[in-house]
């Protein structure tokens, strides 16, 4: 134990989903300053973050409807009680009601869409 603040960074990331080198480098960065935990919900993601400063938990969660991201919540809150860090960081609005469960420790979420959630097969509309 370093003595530095504990960060649990919880994330739900898409399969094929791009963008992933800039949440990196802001994970690495915070990794510079703090004890982070990420939290993936498959293993497959873990390359894209390989960084000896962080700690990797995954949550196996096979799909990515709604019922297993309200799993991986529940899950994700479980975690954060048995590792009761300083302050969470949720990446990604789906990860919102996790803070409600996670009620005794700051949580700061990242609300940052990427374009490609917008404009799925449907491309009716455009903005």
């Amino acid at each position: 134990m370093s003595g530095r603040p504990r960060i649990v960074i919880g994330t739900w990331f898409y399969d094929n989903q791009p963008g992933f080198l800039d949440f990196k480098y802001r994970i690495e960065a915070l990794a510079r300053h703090y004890d982070v935990t990420l939290v993936l919900r498959d293993a497959s993601f873990e390359k894209q973050f390989a960084c000896e400063l962080l700690t990797v938990k995954v949550l196996p969660t096979a799909r990515t409807g709604k019922r297993p991201l309200f799993g991986y919540i529940r899950r994700l809150a479980h975690f954060v009680k048995s590792e009761q860090p300083d302050l969470v960081f949720l990446l990604g609005s789906q990860l919102a009601l996790a803070s409600w469960l996670i009620a005794r420790v700051p949580v700061v979420l990242y609300w940052n869409e990427h374009p490609s959630h917008f404009s799925g097969g449907n491309r009716r509309r455009s903005f």
